[in-house]
């Protein structure tokens, strides 16, 4: 099996927060959090991670499925313009980067750990309706469409 995980952080998250964005974003970080703390635009996330008064935590980018049994909490859809994502805390003091390919991607959330000192944002290809439409095409040619 090939590994999936293109960054892993592991530090302490001085804000509570690891954010993830597309580096070519002007998107400001979203302030208004869901019940599971995840602040989310289209192509920028925040999510809450366990504080620096708890020690350290680890955030991770990943391009497949994770393979642990982790809790889903976010399940939407990310834009990356550039291709890749920034990893880092809410003010970008520090950061790091990672390749997840171009364009709509989908993005699952997933937690683990106590206090939530584990976070992976998992990359997948988004689903479409491209090609679903193709067994049709036939038929509304006949029908002149």
């Amino acid at each position: 099996m090939i590994d999936a995980r293109r960054l892993s952080v592991t530090r302490e998250w001085p804000w509570g927060l690891a954010v993830v964005c597309d580096p070519a974003s002007n998107s400001i970080v979203p302030t208004a959090p869901n019940e599971h703390g995840i602040a989310a635009s289209l192509d920028i996330v925040a999510v809450r991670i366990s504080h620096q008064v708890d020690g350290e935590a680890t955030a991770e980018v990943w391009t497949a499925p994770h393979p642990g049994d982790l809790e889903c909490i976010f399940d939407s859809t990310f834009q990356s313009a550039s291709g890749a994502v920034i990893l880092g805390d809410a003010a970008f003091e520090r950061h790091a980067p990672a390749e997840v390919g171009e364009g709509l991607r989908r993005l699952r959330v997933l937690v683990g750990g106590t206090g939530r000192d584990l976070v992976v944002f998992e990359f997948t290809p988004a689903d479409t309706t491209l090609g679903v439409e193709r067994p049709h095409l036939a038929e509304w040619r006949e029908r002149g469409w």
